[in-house]
């Protein structure tokens, strides 16, 4: 059985975001991976990125085949 997601989001741990964070991609793009990670866009943008989190992306891309990759911070 095959399982796919319209979006794999990446969000800052911040508790009190994740409500929003949610609600506005479930309510965008449908059915979402939620990655969670401090420092979020940051990990992506440094002279060496998080590679916990681009290991993250791509098993949701692997297994999920998001169309869309949605970064907040």
């Amino acid at each position: 059985m095959t399982h796919s997601c319209d979006a794999v989001v990446v969000s800052c741990i911040d508790w009190r975001l994740h409500p929003y964070v949610g609600m506005f991609t479930h309510n965008t793009y449908g059915s979402i991976d939620f990655i969670s990670v401090a420092g979020s866009v940051k990990g992506l943008t440094d002279e060496q990125p998080n590679e916990d989190l681009l290991s993250n992306i791509q098993l949701s891309i692997d297994l999920h085949s998001p169309s869309t990759i949605v970064l907040t911070s």
